[in-house]
C-alpha cells in the first residue's frame, strides 16, 4: 500500500490538472475502486497530519493543492493569487446555471428577469461555466454548465455537493 501511495503522490504532485481515477488505476495496475480507496486514505492522512498540501477529488478526478492554512505564507513568497471577484448579478447568474444545469440564456433570463448576456459572457471568460450543447427547444439556444474550475473555486468535489448544500443548507 505504501508504494502505491508514493506513486500516487508523485503523479498528483507533477500534474497541473486533476487526474482521472481511471488513469491512476491503470498506472497502478489496479481497479478503480481500489485506487479510489487508496486516494481517500492518502487524503485523510494528509489532513490528519496537517500537511502543507492536500489531496481532493473533483468529479472523480484527483488533484493535489496547497492547504488553505498555509496560503498566507505562499502569498508572502509568491504574491497574491489572482482573486475572482463576482458581483451580485454574476453570482445570481452562476447560481442559476449551477442549480439548473444544463441551462440556456432564455432560462436564466426567465428566472432572473433581466438579460443574461453580460453575465454569461463574463462567466465564460472566467472559466466558471462552459458551453455544453444546444437545447432542443425553439431556436436551439446554447446550454451552459459549470466547469471543474467552478468546483475548485468554491471548494466542491462535484455538482451533487452543491445540490446537497441547497437541499439541506
Amino acid at each position: 500500500m505504501g508504494d502505491y501511495q508514493a506513486i500516487i503522490e508523485g503523479i498528483l504532485f507533477l500534474s497541473a490538472e486533476a487526474v482521472p481515477i481511471g488513469r491512476i488505476a491503470e498506472a497502478l495496475g489496479i481497479g478503480r475502486s481500489a485506487a479510489r480507496e487508496l486516494l481517500r486514505d492518502l487524503a485523510e492522512k494528509y489532513q490528519a497530519e496537517g500537511r502543507g498540501m492536500e489531496i481532493f477529488a473533483i468529479e472523480d478526478c484527483w488533484q493535489m493543492r496547497t492547504a488553505p492554512h498555509i496560503a498566507p505564507f505562499m502569498a508572502a513568497v509568491f504574491g497574491e493569487k489572482r482573486q475572482i471577484n463576482l458581483s451580485a448579478p454574476l453570482l445570481e447568474t452562476l447560481a442559476v446555471i449551477a442549480c439548473s444545469q444544463p441551462c440556456s440564456k432564455p432560462e436564466i433570463e426567465a428566472i432572473r428577469g433581466v438579460s443574461a448576456d453580460h453575465g454569461v459572457n463574463r462567466l465564460l471568460e472566467l472559466g466558471l461555466i462552459q458551453e455544453s450543447g444546444r437545447a432542443q427547444s425553439a431556436g436551439k439556444p446554447l446550454l451552459f454548465t459549470t466547469t471543474p474550475d467552478f468546483l475548485r473555486h468554491f471548494g466542491l468535489a462535484s455538482v451533487e455537493d452543491l445540490k446537497e448544500f441547497f437541499n439541506h443548507g
